[in-house]
């Protein structure tokens, strides 16, 4: 239990202190701000891991040139994009270290029942997650059979919309940085957990200087991902004033604790306190040590996308809008549907994670076909199960906050007040005037069937 309870921060100290400033509530708030996308459906990826074998298989911190903060998505190592593709043809990259596909090195928390959840695929990225990699235009793919003339007008006219983006919303500034830093060594402790004084002196861990831009940047990212969703829905708050604003930001927040029966809520979810109090620690600690955040999803065939492609599922969607910025904060977002269609969860769950893999952030959404206990029995093995404690997104807690006395960490969707929140659709006409991502979700009854 006290392995399982250190996952979620390291002792208080001078780090912690400082990223404390970040104000991480506000962070987690974001993060369910961007669940908009999870509730409402929007986009898909997954983040740049360069392996470093050869140094890591050192005992000792190493030195390395690379900044954490300022990769992009693709690269050498991503052969799932242009720049890989070509880079594995010619023998280069991730892949073509001196050692099999099956020997790739693939990090570890250190602890006896921790599941392992990632493999070489996750690596080298052979499933093409970086789909939006803003230094490498779609169009610019040699993998496309088109005349250069043709690449040539795509490719400017991805440039001008790129520009246009970054003089709206502005982008992220890479953080000055001289010298190279050490890389802790986080392979002797379980689950990151490095004690205050391992950390090395040049590690960007221990520069206040470095730590502080790091947090304003991640602040106005965090700023402009939240904002940017909301204007796409029909909220934007630029030009507005304080109230206003705060009225948006109200709008499509996430309130705190458990609601009493028939209670009304605003926003698009609540959680208790003490599941923000676990999100914030998750996300400090996942930024510190620069480490994987587990998103899973067990579900029946709407949660499985069937009628869909697998892609367009929500929670695939909400991590397409959340994988860069997890990735500029330093920390690789890894996104599971394990949803099953008809069958439910319960035959997963008798296997726990071992079947569903580790988890930071868990979502039940099986109500259609699923009854009974069997949620609950979901709820228990996903707390009890794997090495990683999940906040967990279920409308079906049955007695969990009373067996826990309201320690639980769980939390839920409030999805028909998310969808009143958003711009009514009318008729076939006035539908038209609406933003594109917000047509015909909020709509009469007549219109269901359009």
């Amino acid at each position: 239990m006290a392995a399982r309870s250190s996952r979620q921060g390291a002792s208080q100290n001078f780090i912690w202190n400082l990223f404390a400033s970040f104000n991480t509530v506000c962070i987690a708030k974001s993060f369910f701000a961007l669940l908009l996308g999870f509730i409402l459906g929007n986009l898909l990826t997954t983040l740049e891991f360069d392996s470093k074998r050869k140094n890591l298989s050192q005992d000792k911190a190493f030195v390395h040139k690379a900044k954490v903060h300022s990769s992009g998505f693709g690269g050498v190592n991503n052969i799932a994009q242009p720049g890989g593709a070509r880079a594995y043809e010619q023998g280069e990259g991730v892949a073509h270290i001196d050692l099999q596909i099956d020997d790739l090195f693939i990090p570890s928390n250190n602890l006896g029942n921790e599941i392992i959840s990632i493999g070489p695929p996750n690596i080298i990225n052979h499933f093409g997650h970086y789909l939006h990699d803003e230094f490498r235009s779609p169009y610019a793919s040699h993998l496309y059979d088109k005349p250069k003339e043709f690449l040539q007008q795509e490719q400017e006219s991805y440039i001008r919309k790129m520009k246009q983006i970054r003089e709206d919303w502005g982008a992220w500034t890479d953080i000055e940085d001289t010298g190279d830093r050490a890389v802790p060594d986080f392979r002797s402790v379980p689950l990151r957990d490095l004690p205050n004084d391992a950390f090395p002196q040049n590690s960007w861990q221990t520069d206040p200087q470095y730590i502080t831009r790091f947090i304003e940047e991640a602040r106005a990212l965090v700023t402009r991902v939240t904002e940017s969703i909301f204007a796409e829905y029909g909220y934007p708050v630029k030009g507005l004033s304080k109230e206003e604003k705060e009225a948006v930001y109200q709008k499509f927040g996430v309130s705190l604790g458990a609601p009493t029966q028939n209670e009304e809520r605003s926003g698009v979810a609540w959680l208790t306190e003490a599941a923000m109090d676990g999100l914030v620690r998750k996300l400090l600690h996942s930024m510190i040590t620069n480490d994987d955040f587990y998103v899973v999803m067990a579900g029946h065939s709407a949660a499985a996308a069937h009628g869909n492609n697998f892609h367009q599922s929500s929670i695939l969607q909400a991590h397409y809008i959340l994988e860069p910025v997890f990735d500029k904060l330093g920390m690789r977002l890894i996104t599971r549907n394990m949803a099953m269609g008809g069958a439910g969860t319960l035959h997963f769950s008798l296997a726990g994670k071992a079947l569903y893999g580790e988890a930071d952030f868990m979502v039940w959404d099986s109500g259609m076909t699923e009854n009974g206990r069997t949620s609950d029995f979901f709820n228990k093995q996903a707390i009890l199960s794997g090495a990683r404690m999940p906040i967990l997104f279920t409308y079906k807690q049955f007695e969990l906050l009373q067996e826990t006395n309201g320690t639980a960490w769980v939390g839920e969707i409030l999805m028909q007040q998310s969808l009143k929140n958003l711009p009514e659709t009318q008729d076939e006409v006035q539908v038209q005037s609406l933003p594109y991502a917000a047509r015909y979700l909020n709509s009469p009854a007549h219109l269901a069937k359009i």
